[in-house]
Order: C-alpha cells, then structure tokens, then sequence
C-alpha cells in the first residue's frame, strides 16, 4: 500500500461556512408569470423505477429526478454547488446538537392541504418510522427528534454533532400527512414542488406539469417527459430521433457516435458517482484482509480508466476529495498481480478461488464493461468470478434483502451524494447496521462512532480520518474511480450539467 508523506495540518472543511450560515432562498421572488417553452422537456432515465414513496426510493439519480421536482425539501443544492433554502428560508446550529429552520409562510400542497411547521415535522418523522423502513437513519443516523418551535421553526435534535444536516435535508421529501395517511405514495404524489405528477409508469413514461401555485420562481417548461430507456443503444437511438432532449451517464465508448449527431451539447465533466466494489467481509473468504487486499492490488483501474473510460477519469479512493476524513497522503492501491498471488498463496489460496459478483449492467455507464474487466483482471491471479446479473430495480431489492445474510461475496456498487459535504454518509454505508452493507467490522462501526462526537468540523475530519485510514488499509472494498458524467442535451436548451447527476427539470430554459 502506497502512502504520501504525512503533510502538517488537518483537512479543512471547504463547506464549513455555507453549512452554518443561514441561507437566503434562492426562490424568495416571486413566480415570474406562465410564459414557458411551446413543447414539452424529454429526459432520458436509465433505469426503471422502483417507488416514488420517498421513504422507499433509493436513487437519486432515477426517483430522485421526480421527488425533486414534485416535493419540496428545506435546503437545495443550486448547480453551482451551493445549499440554499427551499421551504426553509434560513437555519442556525444553536449547539452541536440542534439546528432551527424557519419555514416560509403560506405554502400548500397542490390539493390546498397546508404545509407548515407542523407537516414538516410530520414529513421528517416518517422517515424515521419503523414500519417503513427507518430510512432517514442512513442520512442522520443520530436523529433524536424534530419539533415545532413557534409559530414559523422547526428544530431538530441529534444525539451526536451532525455538521452536514443541511446538506442531508435536501433529500428529505415532505409529504403531506393527510394524503399520505390513505394513499399508495409508490405510485401517488401530492407535493408542493414546481411541478405536480399527471401520469406516472414506472418502466416507461412520467409525465410532470407545472404547479401554478408553486411559491417559487416558475420553471420554465410547462410540461416534462421522463422516458424509461433501460438500453443504452435504444436510449441513443431515440437521442438521434429528435424523440428525447436529454441524455446523460451513457458510456463514454459511445462519446463519438453522440457527437456525430446533429444539434447537440455533448460533452463529460467530472463526477461526483464513485464506482467500487463491495466486499462481503462476513464470510470467507472474503473475512481474510489478505484476500481484500489481493482483490484490490488485482484490478488494473488505470487501463479500465483508460479503456473503457477514455481517460475521463482515473483510479480514486472510496472517500474522495471534499468528504469529512479525506486523507490526501493516501494512493490508490497499485497495480501489481505477483503481489495479489503472494497474498492469495499466504492466506491458503495459492491454487485459487471462486468468487461471485452482483451487477445491475446497464444502470451506470461503464459499469458492465467494467465488470467484465475485473472478472478478467481477476482470473490472472487465479480468481475465477462470476457475474450475476439482474435488472436494477430487483439489484436494488436483492442488496436490500442482504442485511444480515449471505450475500453474494462482491457486490458492484455505486454512491452519489448531492454535495460533496453529504458524502460523509459513505462511511455509515459501510457500519454493520446499515440496512446495505456487508461489514461486520466492529472496530471500524468504533471509529465512525467516535467521529461523530467530534465538536467541530476540525475535530470530525481528524477523527473521520482514522476511519478513513482503517478503511483503506482494511481493503473493505475495492476502490475504483470516479464515474465522469457524460452529457448531450439539445441545443435549444441551456443546462449546466451537475456531477451529481441531477436532472432537475427546473434547472433547464430554452436557450437564449
């Protein structure tokens, strides 16, 4: 394992101030009238869809899309990457364990149900709801409680110091209540965001409008298409039929027959999705750091990088550049196959083993080909892996159904945060009582643990880094690099597209 020399100093925080500031809504003006674009927006999602419950949705990438433009939230990320204020206009940390939103007055859901501090809390209390599943414990996994204050806040309680909690709000959908209490919310929507659901097919077509009585600036399309397009050469295809005007995360292998077609932005930029494989460190052989390493000194992530990526991107770490815990003396693991077999053989496998892989192919670009590298690399060290393919959305349920069991012993994986401060959650992805993990490493569930009591942004890096360092030199998963977002929109809009892969529909405008 290859180490820089220690540099003096801590890591700083570069989003200490945009967290503890209170924020002025980006949507304070007023709507800016009904004048829209004369034809719909079509975007292209990779994947079909699991639940638009926001409770039981997990991609940001494909529900993600539609909960954003559907509900609202209490902060936002604008494409510049800065939080703002979406139903909270601003918030204060009063002590390392409470911050205080104030929530804008006068906001409704689509069917007149009111949206006050009260629906706020119920809305966030949910998902900390047993029954359903518990899901906000991924994002603030010290959440205690949240509470009405007055007549316009909201406070929320941590048991540790939870210095990112804005930035996890943001994927905090609010429901309303009522609705909610007889309704299917997989496959039903009130909300109160820019635009209100008019048909919803989670394998094929959803259809958005615009909420005219949205307390923000009016988006400026009126009405919006998602196509479900699960093949990247269909999805291409309908690109060049003039039938989709968004098209992102596609293989950059297919970057030259985008551009070729006519009227388009095409183009990659840096991502924020970090690809790598999940070890199931609960069995053997896979419980041997030994054979973690060995997997990871195995795979050749500069010629997958090069190959299969164009060079658009290269080998990273799990915890990248930006997320609390980021140590810059760490290197990725080098390539070097004699020493994956001097593991192998010291840890009683000199004459090989046989491994299994869980993939979705298609719901990332690259991600196949990818895997396929890997199961090649992997055999020139004496590691036969087999691939198990499933469609995403029963991937998705099959890696929810794992806790606790055995799994498939690799899991490909892929992790987005919609800011890079967020991104702190990928440690609790990894903690043994995560719902999708498949560590039982109660050493490393101390050290995250001891983190978070940190106090201050300084003493949760340094702390975090411990962790990140364990992480590393534990090899509990194998590191592969960051996905580049991929892009080609038409050009009669303009977008900047985001490295977190958001395609919010209020981010596009026709082009001037």
């Amino acid at each position: 394992m290859s180490r820089r020399p220690r540099a003096l100093g801590l890591v700083a925080a570069a989003v200490a101030t945009a967290l503890l500031a209170a924020c002025a809504s980006p949507t304070d003006a007023a709507p800016q009238g009904t004048a829209a674009a004369d034809k719909p927006l079509v975007i292209a999602l990779n994947a079909a869809l699991a639940s638009i419950d926001p409770v039981k949705a997990n991609s940001q990438r494909t529900e993600g899309n539609i909960l954003t433009s559907v509900y609202s939230t209490l902060t936002q990320t604008d494409p510049q990457g800065e939080l703002k204020g979406d139903l909270a206009t601003g918030w204060t940390q009063t002590d390392p364990y409470t911050w205080v939103f104030t929530i804008r007055d006068g906001v409704t859901f689509t069917n007149g149900d009111p949206l006050g501090p009260d629906e706020v809390v119920k809305g966030i209390q949910r998902y900390f709801d047993p029954d359903l599943g518990s899901k906000g414990l991924g994002s603030i996994p010290t959440f205690k409680s949240a509470a009405v204050q007055g007549d316009h806040d909201v406070v929320i309680t941590t048991t540790s110091p939870e210095l990112t909690l804005p930035d996890a709000l943001e994927q905090f959908y609010l429901v309303d209540p009522l609705y909610a209490a007889d309704h299917d919310l997989g496959s039903d929507a009130v909300g109160s965001g820019p635009y209100k659901i008019v048909s919803y097919d989670p394998q094929g077509t959803i259809t958005l409008t615009r909420n005219d009585g949205f307390y923000g600036t009016a988006p400026a399309f009126k009405d919006v298409t998602f196509k479900v397009i699960p093949e990247e050469a269909s999805r291409v295809s309908a690109l060049k039929a003039g039938e989709i005007d968004v098209l992102t995360s596609f293989d950059p292998q297919s970057l030259d027959q985008v551009e070729s077609i006519d009227g388009l932005n095409v183009g990659a930029t840096e991502g924020l999705r970090t690809h790598f494989i999940l070890l199931d460190t609960r069995q053997k052989p896979l419980d041997d750091v030994r054979v973690r390493q060995a997997l990871n000194y195995a795979v050749d992530k500069q010629s997958i990088a090069d190959s299969i990526f164009k060079g658009l991107t290269k080998p990273g770490l799990y915890i990248t550049e930006g997320t609390l815990g980021y140590d810059p003396d760490l290197l990725p693991y080098a390539y070097d196959p004699e020493k994956a077999k001097a593991l192998l053989k010291e840890a009683g496998y000199g004459d090989g083993l046989k491994l299994e892989i869980l993939n979705a192919p298609g719901s990332y670009a690259g991600d196949d080909l990818t895997v396929q590298a890997v199961a090649d690399q992997l055999s020139k060290v004496g590691v036969t892996l087999t691939i198990k393919n499933l469609p995403y959305t029963t991937y998705l349920q099959y890696v929810l159904e794992q806790d606790g069991k055995k799994a498939d012993p690799l899991n490909f994986r892929s992790f987005a945060g919609s800011s890079k401060a967020a991104l702190v959650n990928r440690y609790t992805l990894l903690e043994s009582t995560n719902t999708s993990s498949l560590n039982g490493d109660a050493e490393y569930d101390k050290l995250v643990e001891k983190a978070r009591e940190g106090l201050t942004y300084d003493e949760q890096d340094a702390l975090f880094r411990k962790a990140n360092d364990y992480l590393y030199d534990q090899a509990q998963v194998i590191y592969l690099f960051n996905e580049p977002l991929t892009y080609a929109y038409s050009k009669s809009l303009s977008w900047v597209p985001r490295g977190e892969q958001w395609l919010r529909p209020f981010d596009f405008t026709p082009a001037s």
